[in-house]
């Protein structure tokens, strides 16, 4: 087939799971990847005959329903070229919005923490951001940890990255200027009205909270967060926007001063600092 019917072929296989303008858009990305081939070029000659090396695969990938990302083993954010896969989940606008916060609001930070690392996104957007801080990444897993130091090598950022685990209180010693997270926030109630390609491939301890604690991930970071924060440090979560008022609570039993910052018209992030004396 020349290329126009390979895009064609392209759009009608993944009707049932693309809208047509998203999968286009997704065959000039493989198209490029794989075979080298830009948009100008493919318009320039879409009868050009010749095979898209891993088409097939790739087709057959997406059609059942795996993210784009994981297929292609990468995304942008902030700038930043990422590698993903199915240890990590896929960095969304969200959370690049957190970061671009975070980048805006703080002045000068000499030691950052990121809890809850995964693909390292936001501890390289907040190095890149904060050149000269020092920033620490956290996970769980060492081959999570694994993914982000090959994603600070592909920027060529210098991050420090720890194992740590936050259900068990192991924390990297601080003290530490700036401390953010994109915790566990999806209700177990929520799975059902989740789309399948985040529910079906992307780490479900990543995504979603136990049923009798929801909380559980974000009173344990707060807990470290009083025990070491100065007057001036600051926490940073992205949240759930059904769990802002159980939030609020946990906050005035830690006598913390907080605030929530909103995304898409929605209370998606909270600002959190010791009250003044």
């Amino acid at each position: 087939m020349n290329l126009k019917q390979q895009r064609d072929d392209f759009v009608r296989r993944l009707q049932d799971v693309y809208p047509p303008a998203e999968a286009d858009w997704l065959f000039f990305v493989f198209l490029e990847r794989q075979a080298g081939i830009s948009r100008t070029d493919f318009f320039a000659r879409p009868d050009k005959t010749m095979a898209i090396p891993g088409l097939e695969e790739i087709i057959r990938r997406l059609a059942s329903g795996e993210p784009w990302q994981y297929v292609a083993g990468e995304a942008e954010f902030y700038g930043l070229h990422l590698q993903v896969d199915k240890r990590v989940l896929i960095p969304r606008p969200e959370t690049e919005a957190l970061a671009r916060i975070v980048c805006g609001e703080v002045n000068n930070p000499a030691r950052i923490l990121d809890v809850g690392t995964g693909s390292g996104c936001l501890a390289l957007a907040l190095k890149k951001c904060f050149p000269g801080a020092e920033v620490t990444g956290m996970d769980f897993k060492p081959e999570v940890l694994e993914l982000a130091r090959r994603n600070a090598h592909i920027n060529g950022l210098d991050v420090q990255w720890v194992e740590g685990d936050i259900l068990k209180d192991r924390f990297p010693a601080g003290p530490w200027d700036v401390v953010v997270s994109n915790p566990p926030y999806v209700l177990p109630a929520e799975k059902a009205d989740i789309h399948r390609r985040i529910k079906d491939f992307e780490p479900a301890e990543a995504l979603f909270v136990p049923a009798d604690d929801s909380l559980v991930y974000y009173r344990k970071i707060m807990d470290f967060f009083v025990a070491q924060a100065g007057k001036y440090t600051r926490l940073y979560f992205e949240i759930n926007p059904k769990c802002t008022n159980d939030l609020e609570q946990t906050a005035r039993e830690r006598h913390l001063d907080y605030a929530f910052l909103s995304y898409a018209g929605q209370k998606r992030f909270m600002r959190l600092q010791k009250k003044a004396p």
